[in-house]
């Protein structure tokens, strides 16, 4: 069984705020047909990440 210690559970605090911006983009529907809106949803945020 694993455990964990208060120390490893305990959350950073961090200075100042940190933000992450990110974007992507699939190919559009017409462009891929055999593929559903959420398909290519789903490649958009892989590509954004």
């Amino acid at each position: 069984m694993i455990t964990f210690s208060e120390r490893q559970l305990k959350i950073p605090k961090m200075s100042k705020p940190v933000y992450l911006v990110t974007g992507g983009m699939s190919k559009f529907g017409r462009a891929i047909p055999e593929k559903r809106t959420e398909e290519l949803v789903i490649d958009a945020f892989t590509e954004a990440a």
